[in-house]
Parts: structure tokens; C-alpha cells; sequence
């Protein structure tokens, strides 16, 4: 009993700050806020996590383990390349979307690169994943050779993390649209269909 208590106060502490440095990022973001988002004390705070170190330590844990966990589901689900390439992107987009600590996460990477002057190690990762997804659907004869599978891998980059930025946060279904349908954009004429 004790330990199911636990349990959900760790999560409920983490749902918590998750909003918050969603919001204010893990600088600006106030241990204070996360404990009154909750209803507990900054102590019972502290009995899980010793710092706001270790609550965005696993925040971003957590979120590599999903960002993990997506896109190899891209590379081991049964279907076309084209199929897989587009799962990819709306799983994100509804992730983004949806699931608090995967944004917070998201918004973490994000802040740590800038102050370093970097991109997020993840970004190439993901282009390059959706390049060679691009590459498998050419190949495949599912999608056109024009764009390239560069510039389609660059663009579903471009359409995921510019959408996140451009879509007010608490809009998943907004947000899951708006990747949709800019998709659907850079993809009409593109896609071949069976003749």
C-alpha cells in the first residue's frame, strides 16, 4: 500500500514537472511551482527527488527511452517504407502532442543544445532516419525520386520540430493536424500510386 502511494506520488511528480519545464524550461522552472501543481510539500518533493537535477535527469531519461523505443518501432514494423515513414512522424506528433514528459523532454534536449551552441543530437538521428526511410520508399517505387531523400528526411524534421513551436500546447489534435497536413503537402504528387 505504502509503496503504491509512492509510486504515484513519483508520478504525479513527474507529470508535474514535466508541465512545468514544458512551460519555463529546467532554468527558469520552479521546484516551487512543481510541489504546487501537486498539492504537496517541497519536502515530500525532495523524498523523491534531491534536486531539480535529478527530476530533469529523469525526465530526460525517460524521454530517451521513448524517443528510443519510436524509432526502432519504425524500423521493425511489418509494411512499406512510405508506411513507416509516415507511422514515424504521427507517432511523434501525437507524443509531442499528448504525453507531457515526452514534450518536456523535447523542450530539455532542446534548451541543453542551444546553451551549447548545438543541435540536439537526436535531430540528425531522426533526418537521417526519415532519409533512409525516404530511400527505402524511392527504392520500393512508393514515393518519387524528386525531392531527394535528403530533402524529404530534412523537411519531416522541419515540419515536426517547426509545428511543436508554432502549435499552442495543450492542442494535441491541432498539433497531430497540422504535421498531417503539411505532410500531405510536401507528399501530394509524390507518392506513386498504383497504375
Amino acid at each position: 500500500m505504502k509503496q503504491d502511494r509512492a509510486r504515484r506520488t513519483h508520478a504525479l511528480l513527474l507529470d508535474a514537472a514535466a508541465v512545468e519545464f514544458a512551460a519555463h524550461g529546467a532554468t527558469a522552472g520552479s521546484l516551487d511551482r512543481v510541489a504546487e501543481r501537486t498539492g504537496l510539500t517541497k519536502g515530500a518533493l525532495y523524498g523523491h527527488f534531491p534536486s531539480k537535477a535529478a527530476l530533469v535527469s529523469e525526465l530526460l531519461a525517460q524521454f530517451e527511452a521513448v524517443w528510443r523505443e519510436l524509432l526502432h518501432h519504425a524500423d521493425t514494423v511489418p509494411g512499406s517504407a512510405l508506411a513507416a515513414l509516415d507511422r514515424l512522424l504521427l507517432e511523434l506528433a501525437q507524443r509531442l502532442g499528448d504525453d507531457p514528459r515526452f514534450s518536456c523532454g523535447m523542450r530539455l534536449i532542446v534548451d541543453a543544445a542551444q546553451v551549447e551552441g548545438q543541435v540536439p543530437s537526436q535531430f540528425p538521428e531522426l533526418r537521417d532516419r526519415f532519409t533512409q526511410l525516404a530511400v527505402r520508399a524511392q527504392q520500393a517505387g512508393e514515393l518519387l525520386r524528386d525531392p531527394s531523400a535528403e530533402v524529404v528526411g530534412d523537411t519531416m524534421l522541419a515540419i515536426l520540430v517547426g509545428v511543436r513551436h508554432t502549435t499552442p500546447s495543450g492542442c494535441p489534435d491541432q498539433l497531430v493536424a497540422r504535421v498531417t497536413e503539411l505532410r500531405d503537402a510536401l507528399l501530394t504528387g509524390r507518392i506513386r500510386r498504383g497504375e
